[in-house]
């Protein structure tokens, strides 16, 4: 019975060290950005930087000539969870360069959303971390 007393603490002691050591540390409001590498369909269009504030505000796409292109949870449908659809036709209509069919609009604004949900799942997974 003494034993198990006293690996209880050391154990917990562990698992606690093994959580703080699995995550990463980032400044306190800062927010977390990643670039991403477009396939060679859109070669035309500017790779993408996009970062989520840790503080689980509105995402953004980062726009090198000036205003950033803001996702905005207010306006979110079923169809639009994450409120992002205006700022990824704004991204795609000045970014890309050359004349995309509906179907590559379609297609990038899908590219654009599976970034736009890693660098959400990375952000909240960090202010869980800090």
């Amino acid at each position: 019975m003494k034993k198990k007393i006293f690996f209880l603490p050391l154990i917990l002691a562990g698992i606690f060290g093994i959580v703080l050591w699995s995550c990463e540390p980032i400044a306190e409001e800062e927010d977390l950005c990643l670039a991403f590498e477009l396939p060679d369909d859109f070669q035309s269009c500017e790779e993408p930087t996009i970062c989520c504030p840790l503080d689980d505000g509105n995402c953004y796409i980062v726009n090198t000539d000036g205003a950033n292109y803001y996702c905005d949870k207010s306006q979110a449908t079923e169809a639009d969870p994450d409120g992002c659809s205006t700022a990824e036709e704004t991204y795609i209509n000045e970014k890309c360069t050359a004349k995309m069919s509906p179907e590559q609009t379609k297609e990038m604004k899908m590219l654009l959303g599976s970034y736009i949900k890693e660098v959400m799942a990375k952000a909240r997974e960090y202010s869980i971390c800090g």
